[in-house]
């Protein structure tokens, strides 16, 4: 009888742990509404989308992600939109 075989350990996809760790640091600022922040990553390169309420807000969100250990750059293209 041949031995038990493993499952196959699970995949992590670095892309998607990366911009879930940048969603997690976005969602630790008080100052940024997470939740109309979309964001994806691929090869280090991280972009936001979404929508901001100034622009303090969209340059603030652009430096979070920034400064999240992995991110080689940021394609910040929120959108302001005063009371999205």
């Amino acid at each position: 009888m041949a031995p038990a075989q493993q499952p196959p350990a699970a995949q992590v996809n670095p892309d998607a742990e990366l911009a879930s760790r940048v969603k997690a640091a976005l969602g630790s600022d008080g100052s940024i509404n997470v939740h109309r922040i979309d964001v994806t990553s691929e090869s280090g390169v991280v972009t936001l989308y979404g929508t901001a309420d100034t622009a303090d807000q969209r340059t603030r969100a652009g430096e979070i992600a920034s400064a999240v250990a992995g991110v080689k750059s940021v394609q910040n293209k929120l959108a302001i939109v005063a009371g999205s």
